[in-house]
């Protein structure tokens, strides 16, 4: 069945591999394609963009998209088993593909943002996206608008687990103001844990739980003592299984196989014996049922043992409730576990990365009517612009965009992004290129507009 894709016709093609094959009635003209963009999808191999081939029969043209061993987002069991940290990997890959797309000299306006035709080779990270070449794209509806119904349609076919919560989450993303900012709330999402679930915890047997005091002993180094809890028991249902584990299932297997030792004995000496045929098949019915009793005993008895309630009463016992009072460094002593900091609370531990010190002196400085003046950079980032509600105001200075540039941090180290400003930023002399991030060092000069500031850290 041929279904209509922004006006092109959209059917499925089997040539050595799968295809989408765009095409129209009467036909698409050559005056219609963007020659720069046309060229690139057929000479580059682009990120998150399926490869594109051109078909031209009769002035008949056909766009031919190959997504051999990917699947629409759209089918399977990818869409009925989104989670809230799916969704946000999800649309951070597609929106990293819009933002990457301005390096090959493309639009995001003309990407296809429907469900159905977006495309994963099998993890949320390797996402592909159709990209259609044509003037005609630009009387499609906004690429706001249609990113917005990309958003409702992926979450319908989420699997929440409180729906007042998750909606009102989802609500904040359809208010951002476009797609970068939507990428921006997912991932503060993400790193501050909102977006992963949480795992119920198991239902089987629990260690006794020990509570240590929660004291200002704890703090200023002092040994603190455990509290006294009772001992934890096991219960059991009153009945178990008649035949299960235990003595019985070691001792039966010995006795059965002693028996099917001696029948098959005494079947072939009876044959040698007498060198009757018929006694040949006996001989040869029996050997193979006693191996097969043999392989189903083995089975049976590697299984694991389950515990009988004798078992779980002897274990009732020799559990023994912990004295109170006992000193942490007594309990932990016996360990063989690493608890050299319960022992000792002066030891010296490894330094981790995640407890690197963040810097925090990092400024950007400049002249403003022969004042020199700094503007902090926080962990946070910093953006530059126009606009006084959400940037930096910079007075009213209308070569400057409303989002001019972004400074952000990643791995200790600071970036700087221009987000596509009509007049450009410029980093020691050369222009940056839009949505690209660039490494910062101490004594960059950013210039923009009439403002001149240097990174400081």
């Amino acid at each position: 069945m041929i279904k209509v894709l922004h006006g092109l016709n959209c059917d499925k093609m089997e040539r050595g591999g799968y295809f989408l094959a765009l095409s129209r009635e009467p036909f698409i003209a050559r005056t219609e394609f963007i020659t720069m963009e046309k060229k690139m999808l057929l000479n580059c191999t682009i990120p998150g963009v399926l490869p594109t081939t051109i078909e031209e029969t009769d002035l008949q043209i056909t766009l031919l998209y190959e997504y051999t061993s990917k699947r629409p987002l759209s089918t399977g069991s990818q869409v009925r088993c989104y989670s809230r940290e799916s969704f946000a990997r999800i649309v951070i890959g597609i929106v990293s593909i819009l933002e990457n797309c301005h390096t090959y000299l493309l639009s995001p306006h003309r990407f296809v943002l429907d469900p159905a035709y977006i495309f994963s080779a099998g993890s949320w990270a390797e996402l592909e996206l159709l990209y259609v070449p044509l003037k005609m794209m630009d009387d499609e509806p906004s690429l706001e608008t249609r990113f917005r119904e990309m958003l409702e349609t992926l979450w319908q076919h989420m699997n929440w687990k409180d729906e007042d919560v998750d909606r009102g989450w989802f609500n904040k993303l359809q208010a951002a103001e476009n797609y970068l900012e939507c990428k921006k709330m997912l991932l503060v999402s993400l790193r501050s844990g909102e977006c992963v679930e949480t795992k119920r915890e198991d239902n089987g047997l629990r260690r006794a739980s020990y509570i240590i005091s929660e004291t200002k002993q704890e703090i200023s180094g002092d040994r603190p003592l455990i509290e006294e809890e009772q001992s934890a028991e096991i219960h059991v249902k009153d009945k178990a299984p008649t035949f299960q584990g235990g003595a019985m299932r070691r001792t039966i297997p010995k006795k059965v196989l002693g028996m099917i030792a001696i029948i098959t004995t005494l079947v072939w000496l009876l044959y040698i014996a007498s060198s009757i045929d018929a006694l040949l098949f006996i001989a040869i019915g029996v050997s193979l049922l006693s191996l097969d009793l043999i392989y189903a005993f083995w089975k049976l008895d590697t299984q694991p043992r389950i515990v009988q309630s004798k078992d779980i009463e002897a274990l009732n016992g020799n559990l023994k409730p912990i004295t109170s009072p006992q000193l942490v460094a007594d309990f932990y002593s016996a360990s063989p576990d690493r608890t050299e900091l319960l022992v000792h609370s002066q030891a010296t531990v490894l330094l981790s990365k995640r407890n690197l010190p963040i810097p925090t002196k990092t400024f950007l400085e400049y002249d403003e009517a022969g004042t020199i003046k700094n503007l902090s950079v926080e962990p946070s980032g910093l953006l530059l612009g126009r606009d006084s509600t959400q940037t930096v105001f910079m007075q009213d200075d209308r070569e400057v965009s409303r989002y001019h540039a972004e400074i952000t941090l990643l791995e200790n180290n600071y970036f700087i992004r221009d987000l596509g400003s009509k007049n450009g930023t410029c980093l020691n002399g050369d222009e940056l290129i839009p949505l690209r991030e660039t490494l910062l060092k101490d004594g960059d000069k950013l210039a923009m507009s009439r403002y001149v500031f240097v990174f400081r850290s």
